[in-house]
């Protein structure tokens, strides 16, 4: 370029190169959970001018047992542009889990698990078969059982407890059949002939899981016999008398 005084300028052409626009993606592998699981979650910059820099942020709120979570991300570039960008992940509480009380079996007798909440979860652990624990073979100890349970978000929850094994603590109870219980199997009325048990004897009646369902005592001065109603639901009871001299256990068969 040339004035009007003959003075030149050379004006040389400059390429300014602009940076692709700033973007910023949030990527996660799931974006519903189950409390207590592990999160992946990252974000994915491009555009701009490097390195980039991130600053994350949380707010969440609950509802009925329920928690929505929103990440925010705000990526900012060496030149200071930013973008901000946003996800929900979803928190499903864990299903609480109820276990049976602990309790005690002194005879070799299947018992049948169903006090465990809410139903349809599974049984494991020593001796057992599906919802029966199988004492058979087992030596008298403590046995942790543990229940868990999956709902229809496939979160997963566990309880334990202990059924103790103390066969042996019926091992001496005499073998000879010396009462008579009629009629047996029944619909929870029966017959005690306590024949020649004499004396101040005492008496229970207690389930497969050991839970004592009557007691009573009274003094039989020779050749007595009781009549027993029980309102139970059917299954295998036991029995047990004692007196000074003997315990006595029999079983009884509800139908």
């Amino acid at each position: 370029i040339t004035d009007d005084n003959d003075c030149e300028v050379i004006i040389e052409e400059i390429s300014i190169n602009e940076p692709a626009n700033l973007t910023a993606e949030i990527v996660s592998d799931i974006n519903e959970i189950c409390a207590g699981d592990e999160l992946d979650i990252s974000v994915n910059a491009e555009g701009g001018t490097i390195p980039y820099s991130y600053n994350w942020s949380e707010i969440s709120h609950t509802e009925d047992s329920i928690t929505f979570i929103n990440y925010t991300v705000t990526v900012t570039d060496s030149m200071g542009c930013e973008t901000e960008t946003s996800t929900y992940i979803t928190v499903f509480g864990l299903p609480e889990v109820i276990c049976p009380q602990n309790f005690t079996i002194t005879v070799t007798q299947n018992v049948e698990l169903t006090d465990a909440s809410p139903d349809g979860g599974i049984y494991s652990g020593t001796g057992i078969e599906g919802n029966i624990f199988n004492p058979e073979g087992l030596n008298d100890d403590d046995y942790t059982i543990t229940y868990t349970y999956t709902d229809e978000n496939e979160c997963v929850n566990s309880c334990e407890f202990i059924i103790t094994v103390d066969i042996e603590a019926e091992l001496s109870v005499n073998k000879i059949s010396e009462i008579s219980i009629f009629p047996n199997p029944n619909t929870g009325t029966f017959v005690i002939d306590f024949k020649d048990i004499t004396g101040k004897i005492n008496y229970k009646i207690y389930d497969t899981k050991g839970d004592i369902l009557l007691t009573d005592k009274f003094i039989n001065n020779g050749n007595s016999k009781k009549e027993i109603n029980l309102d139970f639901a059917s299954g295998i009871y036991f029995i047990k008398i004692e007196n000074s001299e003997k315990t006595i256990v029999e079983k009884i068969v509800v139908q």
